[in-house]
């Protein structure tokens, strides 16, 4: 097993400082360490449970060059190995694109290979795995902001990748042969006149699942072919958070601001027909009341919501996820979703994501 999971997220915006504080301020994220004042190149560095982000701000270079291409969003996921240069080696040997041979950085070793589109995969090798600090090219200042005790939201549960049409396959393909992915899921989801097609795939360990989604081109133009226009190519669509008390990360977000996609009042009134009796503090009412959605498979039930995209081309967003057994997505919410709106007389828009599915 050559990956072992995420060690974090980079992402590249026009403003980091503005990024993080949104983060900090609203997600409970804490702002861990920053690059100084002077320096050329910005970034900050937020944590909170096992969630790792880094986002940069530079006026030339990389990182300028992704946000004049996308917009803010995710750049590079970065993967923990413990040895660079062999995995290095191995993934491009298995068919990975190297990006960048390794090289020795404070706090350990960094390789790069191409992920899809313009994100790549960092291979990080660290020196020591206690520090809470990436091997980067930032010079980062610990800062004296202090963790909550009790994180809102502690890992990323997944990622929804949008690929083009005639992506999807030959992605996850690369995933399994050259990273060693296990390919968990796959389904073709149909809503209204449109339709897209998915395959989820995770390192062994099961710390990093991608789901990759493609929309359907024989059927109407949706949501994934909008952000393939606005994002200008593949990209990450939207992370995902997993909380253990998602009733209580929900109220909390949005006291602080965050602004949740609001949910047809007509969702409720067949969501038990759907998923089976729902008892408190996640019944039926204590999920309207705060537009939170609940879906089941044959493993479990699993409850989530989505944020509003707050950045200009209405792309990257965030998803809040509570896991009870459950190993899919929400796909059933979508087809939920549409049929709630089809009996709401004033059409209510339904969250622009995927699922997951």
């Amino acid at each position: 097993m050559i990956v072992k999971g995420i060690d974090h997220l980079h992402l590249h915006a026009e403003d980091c400082f503005a990024q993080a504080a949104l983060l900090s301020d609203a997600y409970g994220f804490t702002l861990t360490a920053r690059t100084a004042p002077e320096a050329p190149h910005q970034a900050a560095f937020l944590t909170q449970g096992r969630i790792r982000l880094l986002i940069s701000s530079a006026p030339h270079g990389p990182a300028r060059d992704f946000v004049a291409r996308h917009g803010d969003g995710v750049a590079d996921i970065a993967l923990s190995v413990d040895d660079a240069a062999h995995a290095f080696r191995t993934l491009t040997a298995r068919g990975a694109e190297p990006v960048s041979a390794p090289v020795r950085l404070p706090g350990g070793t960094v390789a790069r290979i191409r992920a899809f589109g313009d994100v790549t995969h960092s291979l990080i090798e660290r020196d020591d795995p206690t520090d809470p600090l990436p091997p980067t090219e930032h010079t980062l200042h610990p800062t004296t902001d202090t963790h909550p005790t009790t994180p809102l939201l502690h890992t990323v549960d997944h990622l929804a990748i949008c690929l083009p049409h005639g992506h999807l396959a030959t992605t996850a393909d690369h995933y399994r042969h050259a990273l060693g992915f296990d390919v968990t899921y796959e389904e073709y989801v149909t809503v209204g006149g449109q339709a897209m097609d998915s395959k989820v795939v995770q390192d062994p360990a099961g710390h990093l699942v991608l789901t990759l989604i493609e929309p359907d081109p024989r059927r109407e133009a949706g949501q994934i072919d909008r952000f393939l226009t606005d994002h200008g190519g593949p990209g990450v669509q939207h992370i995902a958070f997993r909380t253990d008390d998602i009733a209580h990360a929900a109220d909390t977000l949005r006291s602080g601001g965050v602004d949740f996609l609001a949910t047809p009042h007509t969702y409720y009134d067949t969501l038990e027909q759907r998923v089976g009796p729902l008892h408190p503090p996640l019944d039926t009412e204590a999920l309207r009341s705060r537009s939170l959605l609940a879906d089941q498979d044959r493993w479990g039930r699993l409850f989530q919501i989505f944020t509003r995209s707050t950045h200009p081309r209405r792309t990257l967003f965030f998803e809040l996820i509570q896991r009870d057994r459950a190993k899919t997505f929400g796909s059933g919410n979508i087809r939920a979703l549409y049929e709630a709106v089809r009996r709401t007389e004033t059409p209510h828009p339904a969250p622009a994501t995927t699922g997951g599915a």
